[in-house]
């Protein structure tokens, strides 16, 4: 009888193996930065979710304090006693109906009003 070589069938398997479990990591990650970016997405455009995103912006920064009446990020919001306090001078608001520039924080990282109705 002819002797048969016998060769490790996991060496073969190998790489096969660790593609998969990169391509699960990945499509994993991939899946969790889409759940992600789609709650922001719902977040802003509801009053409520908006309302929580504003607060936390209220938060983090010192220089405008405001009051939120209504609306959404994706389609203007309403705020109202707008304070902007800066070295030389202070600007008061009654009232700001604002809208956003979208493309200007997606690519330049900035936020722009794309249109304002300030008393």
């Amino acid at each position: 009888m002819a002797e048969v070589e016998q060769q490790p069938t996991s060496a073969p398997s190998s790489p096969k193996k660790k593609h998969r479990i990169l391509r699960s990591f990945l499509l994993t990650i991939l899946i969790i930065l889409l759940l992600l970016a789609s709650s922001l997405v719902i977040m802003m455009s509801t009053d409520r979710g908006s309302r929580f995103l504003l607060d936390r912006v209220l938060e983090a920064q010192k220089i405008i304090k405001y009051e939120y009446e209504g609306g959404n990020l994706l389609r203007g919001i309403i705020l109202k006693n707008v304070l902007v306090q800066l070295k030389d001078v202070d600007v008061s608001l009654d009232r700001a109906d604002v809208g956003l520039g979208w493309r200007s924080l997606l690519l330049e990282k900035e936020v722009h009003l794309s249109h304002a109705d300030v008393r």
